[in-house]
């Protein structure tokens, strides 16, 4: 499994590239970026680099290196989720919603679709 707690933001920034569509070519990695990071070519490859050597992006070469994320962005999302709620809330999601309804972060609107959705697990 890729070292996914070590993916800094800007490594991140390839790797929804890549999600979006791969496998590219760090040229077309970074046209798809230059619009939005004022990033050299040689940062962006630095970047691909770094990811490569945590094991989140694969490559392989047909004249040109072609790169491919080693995991989906679901699992991503999953496994930063996980390790953000046991790092904060030592595994609790009850803690976790705990806190955004005492501090007042949730909205009538969430609250209507939190209830949905736990009526849904309950059925």
């Amino acid at each position: 499994m890729p070292n996914v707690q070590k993916i800094a933001d800007s490594e991140l920034e390839i790797l929804k590239v890549l999600w979006k569509d791969s496998p590219r070519t760090s040229n077309e990695i970074y046209d798809a970026l230059k619009q939005n990071k004022p990033w050299s070519k040689s940062t962006v490859l630095t970047l691909i680099s770094r990811l490569a050597e945590k094991g989140a992006v694969s490559s392989f070469k047909r004249g040109v290196h072609f790169y491919s994320p080693a995991l989906s962005e679901r699992e991503y999302i999953k496994l930063q989720a996980n390790s953000f709620l046991e790092r904060i809330f030592e595994g609790s999601i009850k803690d976790l919603v705990a806190y955004y309804c005492e501090n007042n972060d949730l909205t009538q609107e969430d609250l209507k679709e939190l209830k949905k959705m736990i009526e849904s697990r309950e059925e």
